[in-house]
């Protein structure tokens, strides 16, 4: 027997047809809110301790600077003033700020005061008062002459040649006789690196990936009287090879199709024929037509090769993701932003369908727009176990997400 879902434009609620969400898009109330309305929590700011200093930071007005003089005299006259600290007073030790356990690979590229400024907020001075109106006061009385650098406000463009060099070679590194040059480049602002290639693709369509699920029954028994079973995993066996040929032998050559079993389970021990077993599997394609086919078929392969093994098969073939298909226009914007961002030989937007499967594709079921791809470089592939997200290609997206916006807003 071989059931369907209904198709996917479904309303709600329809057999088949996920219920409404019970959390997503509805209010719930915080676990902590009604005692932080009610002033119930205990924070720093309102905790007295006998002779508390304050401290207070003096943050740069610049986002890339060196201090060139820094006068303190005044400051630290002040009554109430137990400290004023800049570069001059504490030791110039590096240290990484990533948080990584040790052994830490990230360059060791930052001192608690440092004369070189890299960002609006970097600390210049700190200040120990026995009031917080006394710390504040001080922080205005230290006199501070920058020299103001150019500064970067884009990751790709900090990577670029010529780019201001926002830190030092890594030449305190701990670890530098094992992690030396190609893991950091100061001169391009680039804390780990990595040669990949980097970019963004486009794919013209993804496949629609549906679920299919066979029940089994045949007749358990023991693993040394065989011929008074019906043995379900050989039955179970022989369906997966049989399905193969759905691909091989009924669907157009010139068009794409995939059918997957990836789940087999059957039996507890080692000396019982099971008496059930359940297979769960996959079928993708990239047009109704063949969709169509393969549930039809599927059923029939199933059901047919179960009977001539004596045993009994179930199948439901349910509908999952949607044909995924960009818009023209779309993908045409999406593309020109990308090449700004990564260049004209990193763009590839001549890529052949994939099997692959993808939410957004009920997005644009509903609305134009464009799916890419961006590159990973050169790790395993999606679902297998060494995979590895690279963190090289986040600037690369982050940059791209914020041009897409900034030029579609801009008209």
């Amino acid at each position: 027997m071989s059931t369907r879902t209904p198709p996917r434009s479904a309303p709600p609620g329809a057999p088949g047809v996920a219920p409404p969400l019970r959390v997503v898009g509805r209010g719930l109330p915080r676990v902590d809110g009604r005692a932080l309305v009610t002033g119930s929590p205990v924070y720093t700011a309102d905790m007295d301790v006998p002779d508390m200093l304050h401290g207070k930071i003096l943050h740069s007005p610049l986002a890339h600077a060196r201090i060139v003089a820094i006068d303190t005299g005044a400051a630290r006259a002040l009554p109430g003033v137990r400290a004023v600290l800049t570069h001059l007073d504490v030791p110039a030790i590096l240290h990484a700020t990533a948080g990584q356990p040790f052994p830490e690979l990230s360059p060791y590229d930052t001192r608690l005061l440092d004369p070189h400024l890299r960002y609006v907020g970097d600390w210049v001075a700190l200040v120990a008062a026995e009031s917080e109106a006394i710390a504040e006061a001080a922080l205005a009385l230290i006199k501070v002459t920058y020299q103001e650098l150019p500064a970067v406000f884009d990751p790709v463009e900090a990577m670029r040649d010529g780019a201001p060099k926002l830190h030092e070679p890594d030449v305190a590194h701990p670890l530098f006789e094992r992690s030396p040059g190609p893991t950091y480049d100061a001169r391009h602002n680039i804390a780990g690196h990595e040669e990949i290639w980097r970019g963004a693709d486009f794919a013209t369509t993804m496949a629609a990936a549906d679920h299919i699920e066979i029940a089994i029954e045949g007749k358990g028994g023991h693993a040394a009287r065989p011929h008074l079973a019906i043995d379900t995993i050989l039955v179970g066996a022989q369906i997966i090879n049989q399905l193969q040929s759905i691909v091989a032998r009924n669907v157009d050559p010139l068009q794409a199709a995939v059918v997957s079993i990836c789940m087999f389970q059957a039996g507890h021990t080692d000396n019982v024929i099971p008496q059930h077993a359940r297979l769960r599997g996959t079928a993708r394609s990239l047009t109704a037509e063949v969709g169509e086919l393969l549930h039809k078929r599927i059923g029939e392969v199933v059901e047919g090769t179960a009977r001539l093994y004596g045993a009994t098969a179930k199948v439901s073939c349910t509908n999952g993701y949607p044909v995924l298909v960009n818009h023209e226009r779309q993908t045409a914007f999406a593309a020109a932003v990308a090449r700004e961002i990564a260049g004209h030989d990193k763009v590839d937007t001549d890529v052949p369908p994939v099997m692959g499967a993808e939410d957004f594709a009920f997005m644009l079921a509903e609305r134009p727009g464009a799916f890419i791809f961006v590159g990973n470089g050169d790790s395993a592939g999606l679902h297998h176990p060494a995979y590895d997200f690279n963190d090289e290609a986040t600037p690369v997206g982050t940059s791209y997400w914020v041009r897409l916006a900034e030029t579609a807003l801009g008209g």
